[in-house]
């Protein structure tokens, strides 16, 4: 089976200002369910009726930025438990005093790499079948 076939049977977020980033996202992640919004506050109006097996999150937005959305997230009982990558342009550095504080599973900076971003996802929808 390949890493892109794995992706099939997940509903993937991503969730980016960037309609380019969308786009990208959509096409490297198509074989999984992919939803794609462009704002935090419609991402957090989506998490209110579906739940999906890992969120795609971008930092840098500009109605509500990505740690904001991720605290929303992290304080409701039904999406508390939903992993999260956050996709950003900043260093890893920039990012790391902040991704302290939230429980965050992973981290990829822009540009990404396609393979990258699919082997992450992969692996932690595998740790999340393993604990149930």
């Amino acid at each position: 089976m390949t890493e892109k076939s794995k992706l099939k049977n997940y509903s993937i977020l991503a969730v980016d200002d960037s309609e380019i980033n969308l786009r990208l996202l959509k096409e490297v992640l198509k074989e999984s369910q992919i939803i794609t919004l462009n704002s935090g506050n419609d991402c957090l109006i989506y998490l209110k009726e579906y739940t999906p097996d890992i969120i795609v999150l971008d930092i840098m937005m500009p109605d509500m930025n990505g740690f904001e959305v991720l605290s929303h997230i992290r304080a409701n009982k039904e999406t508390e438990k939903i992993p999260v990558i956050m996709l950003t342009a900043m260093s890893r550095k920039e990012a790391a005093a902040e991704l302290v504080n939230f429980q965050v599973q992973g981290f990829i900076q822009k540009p990404f790499k396609p393979r990258k971003l699919i082997k992450q996802i992969i692996s932690i929808l595998d740790k999340k079948e393993a604990k149930n």
